[in-house]
């Protein structure tokens, strides 16, 4: 059974960060926030060994989804807003592409062939679905060749369960090192300092039984504002992990209303 990774990495960071973000309502009302809490409590209740109550808490989930699509029923493309004019990517180089969101929080650039799925605080990008998939399912086998990196941006307490406002990159990592090993039970390797353009981040290594991982935090031109970075590959085609993660986080910048 796939365990709910999306939970310990993207639950955690994304849905805090889509509460605090300003937008206008959707046309039906979609709030997915109570799903999410519901998915955290099935995992704890798992994770305890208690799957009868983590059963009965997913049923919940799919009770609330359904109610939501039942709420929308009838709601189609044209009652959707219009795309923007421009692709949220465009290619940089021969060899790179730059995900901006429409809403021009942020901006980063991956390999020119790989796939990329995003928000405003937030984008997975891979070299095929599965590995996108991967960075969401903790049981996903890679295939070989597959990488995969996701970038999350956020204050600390929004990137990281048990940090408060305020907090700064080992606050986040440690959080993350007893998530991954209490929550998850993964082996993960000793906290490495990781310097991103002059500024002091830290990342750790991790196993899982289809791939291997780097997670690095960082903080942003801000200093406020920082950002996590994941990147997976197969297991013994993971050397090249911790520059692979320096070099997407290089790229990353805060943008504003003033940036192109």
């Amino acid at each position: 059974m796939f365990r709910l990774w999306i939970v310990a990495f993207l639950c955690f960071a994304l849905v805090n960060i889509s509460d605090a973000a300003e937008s206008e309502p959707p046309p039906c009302d979609i709030d997915l926030s109570q799903s999410a809490a519901l998915l955290v409590r099935a995992q704890a209740q798992a994770s305890a060994g208690d799957n009868a109550a983590a059963l009965r808490l997913m049923d919940e989930v799919v009770a609330a989804l359904d109610a939501i699509a039942a709420t929308c029923a009838g709601i189609t493309d044209a009652d959707s807003p219009a795309p923007p004019a421009d692709d949220p990517t465009s290619a940089t180089d021969e060899t790179t592409q730059t995900y901006t969101p429409p809403e021009g929080t942020f901006s980063a650039e991956f390999p020119a062939e790989w796939q990329l799925s995003g928000d405003a605080f937030s984008v997975l990008a891979g070299t095929s679905d599965n590995a996108i998939t991967a960075l969401t399912l903790i049981d996903v086998p890679l295939r070989r060749g597959d990488r995969g990196a996701a970038v999350v941006i956020g204050t600390p307490d929004m990137l990281a369960p048990d940090v408060v406002a305020g907090g700064g990159v080992d606050d986040i990592i440690a959080a993350f090192r007893r998530t991954f090993t209490d929550d998850f039970g993964l082996s993960i390797g000793a906290p490495q300092d990781l310097s991103v353009n002059e500024r002091e981040g830290q990342g750790f290594r991790y196993n899982t039984a289809g791939y291997s991982g780097l997670l690095l935090a960082a903080p942003l031109d801000d200093d406020d504002t920082f950002m996590l970075i994941l990147v997976i590959a197969v297991t013994g085609e993971d050397a090249d992990l911790p520059t692979l993660a320096l070099d997407i986080a290089a790229s990353v910048r805060l943008l504003d209303a003033n940036d192109e």
